[in-house]
Order: C-alpha cells, then sequence, then structure tokens
C-alpha cells in the first residue's frame, strides 16, 4: 500500500458540495449548502463512538482527511497512519496536527499523502491531503474548503501553511494489509447525521 490510494481516495470526491439540511448527502451537488452537512461526517457518525459526539453540521475539513484515510485502509490502519488513537480520533486540526508533532512526524516541507495544515482564525484551523508538491508549489485536496472538496494550489513560502504531518506509512513494511473497511464492512457508499460550523475553513 502506498500514499497514492489514499489521494485516489481524496480526488475521487473533488467537486461534492456540503449541504443546507441532513437531506441528500451523498449526492455530490443536490441540496448544496453552506450548513455543514455532509457524507463524511455521516458515515463516521455511525461509527459508535468515534468521536466525542456527533459532527455532522460542523466543520468538516479534518473530518474529510480521516475519511478518506478510513475508505482506503479502514479504522485500525488510518489510526496507525495518522497517529490518533483508536476511540480517540480527533475532529479538531490542532488536536490532529499535534499527534503527528508528538510522534515526531512534523515538517516543513511537503510529500504526497502528507497531511497539510493551515493557520486560520488564530490557529491550525484548516487541514487537507497533499496530493501534489513540487517547483515551489503544494497540491492539496480539502474537504470543507468554500463548502466544497477542492483541490488548491499553494506556494510553500505562504505564511498561512503550518506544517505537515506525515503519515507513518513505515506499517506497511511488516506486511500489514486491509482494504477500504469500517471495522468488517466493506466501504462502498455514505450515509447521514447533525450541527454548526466552528470554522469556515481556508478558502
Amino acid at each position: 500500500m502506498t500514499a497514492e490510494q489514499v489521494l485516489a481516495v481524496a480526488r475521487k470526491y473533488i467537486g461534492y458540495h456540503e449541504k443546507a439540511s441532513n437531506a441528500k448527502l451523498e449526492d455530490f451537488k443536490a441540496n448544496s449548502g453552506s450548513n455543514n452537512w455532509n457524507r463524511f461526517a455521516a458515515e463516521l457518525d455511525a461509527v459508535k463512538s468515534f468521536y466525542n459526539g456527533a459532527k455532522n453540521g460542523y466543520a468538516w475539513c479534518d473530518i474529510f482527511v480521516d475519511c478518506a484515510f478510513i475508505e482506503c485502509f479502514g479504522i485500525d490502519l488510518a489510526s496507525k497512519l495518522t497517529y490518533q488513537p483508536k476511540g480517540g480520533f480527533s475532529a479538531l486540526c490542532s488536536a490532529s496536527a499535534n499527534y503527528y508533532k508528538a510522534n515526531n512526524a512534523w515538517f516543513s516541507t511537503p510529500a504526497k499523502g502528507d497531511q497539510v495544515f493551515f493557520y486560520s482564525g488564530g490557529g491550525i484551523n484548516h487541514t487537507g491531503i497533499v496530493v501534489d508538491a513540487t517547483g515551489g508549489l503544494v497540491v492539496c485536496v480539502e474537504g470543507n474548503s468554500s463548502d466544497a472538496v477542492r483541490k488548491n494550489t499553494y506556494r510553500l513560502c505562504d505564511s498561512y501553511i503550518a506544517g505537515f504531518g506525515r503519515p507513518n506509512w513505515s506499517i506497511f513494511e511488516s506486511g500489514g494489509n486491509e482494504e477500504g473497511f469500517f471495522g468488517n464492512v466493506i466501504v462502498r457508499k455514505m450515509p447521514r447525521i447533525g450541527r454548526k460550523a466552528e470554522h469556515e475553513g481556508v478558502c
């Protein structure tokens, strides 16, 4: 398994727009709005005690990253890759950043598959997944970017880039393998559930 797999999952959702209400969450465009209802939070809300409460209706950039890793690798491996304790995943960008920092996996230069973190509103309050980095530019796929999943390009010198968390890809060297599972359920689609935004993202 490589970073390219999670990049493929992230890219396939580009163009998905959050919803005005808790309806038609799986559709990319129907019921579009700015109330933070989305399929990614709904799916993770359906997993018992995944976060510290229901997250649908709140800012969802970090939730999008968690969901991409879990759809690709399953909960157990996503937990190990992102250094988040199983049963203690966080939807808060600053907390997710701190997991990388605590494990010496925080970098100032990006690599494909890294989790990028941005300063916004006085702290680390936005995140996404690095899909390319070359020539002084970094290309990211982000949830909750102007109410949607978008691909955005930044200069590495942009002051609002806080840093990059590097997933623990070394776990695959021991032959660990798990494919797109939530527990023992293969992920195919995403369901529903709800509340209001703590942060509107960088864009």
